[in-house]
């Protein structure tokens, strides 16, 4: 039981290390950046409820662009479904 507690924190750990790094690059470019959340629940097109590991929306050029990155933290190959 502990192995999957201490697994349950790396890929934890591993998505909001990826949202420190996509805050770390807006910084830089000097985006305005509307927000960087871990961990979003959005509801899709389809009607379907999302869960979001790093969502981040920004404004560039007077557009809204919105990014959804989905995290895994695994040490073989993942298939995309």
């Amino acid at each position: 039981m502990d192995n999957d507690k201490e697994k349950y924190d790396d890929n934890i750990n591993y998505k909001k290390l990826t949202r420190e790094i996509y805050k770390t690059l807006h910084d830089a470019e000097g985006f305005n950046t509307i927000s960087i959340q871990h961990n979003v629940n959005m509801l899709g097109k389809s009607g379907c409820e999302h869960q979001i590991d790093v969502f981040w929306e920004f404004k560039m050029a007077g557009e809204a662009h919105r990014v959804a990155v989905e995290c895994k933290n695994y040490s073989t190959n993942v298939p995309a479904g």
